[in-house]
């Protein structure tokens, strides 16, 4: 499976980074806790505490994602009750929207290779 990226995180870590949704400038409301050794207990944190050195190689956020049952791409943020917003769909203030996911402010764009790390502040953001 190869070498464990030098970010990823090992057996005893146990991380925490908080998250938020936000659609067109709305806080989406807390996610249900999820399953896995990179969840959320429902309460706008996201846990990472992988159980076996293979597992943590796999703690990115597209893990989360499947983890919380939502998705962020370049196109679109798909929440978990099925509604998805797509790139160019309208705020209710008029102004296109952009799906995007920034960590502590900044810019992620590959969400299948980013680690979050013990502190970070997540935002899956759709808007202007």
């Amino acid at each position: 499976m190869g070498s464990r990226p030098a970010n990823a995180p090992v057996v005893g870590d146990h991380w925490h980074a908080e998250f938020a949704i936000e659609v067109c400038g709305t806080r989406y409301p807390k996610l249900p806790a999820g399953p896995g050794a990179i969840h959320s207990h429902g309460d706008d944190v996201i846990h990472i505490h992988p159980e076996s050195g293979p597992e943590g190689r796999k703690m990115t956020l597209s893990s989360f994602f499947d983890s919380a049952k939502f998705r962020v791409t370049a196109d679109a943020l798909g929440l978990p009750v099925g509604k998805v917003h797509k790139r160019g769909d309208r705020c209710p203030d008029g102004r296109a929207g952009t799906p995007r996911i920034l960590v502590n402010g900044a810019v992620v764009t590959e969400p299948a290779t980013f680690y979050p790390q013990n502190g970070d502040v997540v935002r899956f953001v759709f808007g202007p």
